[in-house]
């Protein structure tokens, strides 16, 4: 279930940067950009009882800003594990990317006040592995269960597909057979790919 047509590791790189502008003026919902390369939402303020009016940190928030994964072409950070440091040439597109899609609204140069690496599990669909651990052959791993391989997606996927893996692990410890939710779609399941 690694290589091309399991899971591949895939680096992301996220920072934590203040706008310039109050949350008035720059929106409180997430986007994305650049077909997807990017995404950032703001956060809440810490203080939401201040008025908007009032100058300072408190009424600017701190936007989380993911991406600047094209500025590693061709890789694109594909099958990179390691999450110890963070990538200038990403960091550097990642800066540059808010202040000039919202000019005025974030300023050119600012530091992020924090940056940080993780790994994603990508997957040749799109889509994750969820159900027995099965080799190449096609034989299953015994007693071994897998949900991975969100591509970036794994907030609004995971809880689901855990709640099917546990399932089968109930299922498989009790000698019981496994009934597939109907709101799952079939070809997330390992048993149904090939």
């Amino acid at each position: 279930m690694a290589g091309p047509d399991g899971v591949i590791p895939t680096r992301g790189q996220v920072m934590a940067i203040r706008a310039a502008a109050p949350l008035s003026e720059v929106t409180k919902v997430g986007w994305s950009g650049n077909e997807g390369f990017e995404y950032w939402f703001p956060r809440p303020l810490t203080h939401p009882s201040i008025s908007d009016h009032s100058e300072g940190d408190d009424q600017r928030p701190v936007v989380i800003l993911g991406g600047g994964r094209e500025a590693m072409m061709p890789s694109y950070e594909l099958y990179e594990a390691d999450d110890s440091t963070v990538d200038k040439k990403v960091g550097e597109a990642m800066r540059k990317f808010l202040p000039a899609v919202f000019p005025g609204k974030y300023e050119i140069g600012r530091e992020p006040e924090m940056e940080w690496t993780g790994i994603m599990g990508f997957t040749k669909t799109g889509d994750p592995f969820v159900g027995p651990v099965k080799f190449a052959s096609g034989k299953t791993l015994e007693g071994q269960f897998i949900s991975a391989g969100f591509s970036g997606h794994g907030m609004p996927r995971a809880f689901a597909c855990a709640e099917v893996v546990a399932g089968m692990v109930v299922c498989d410890m009790r000698g019981e057979t496994w009934a597939v939710p109907e709101w799952l779609p079939l070809h997330y399941l390992t048993t149904e790919r090939k």
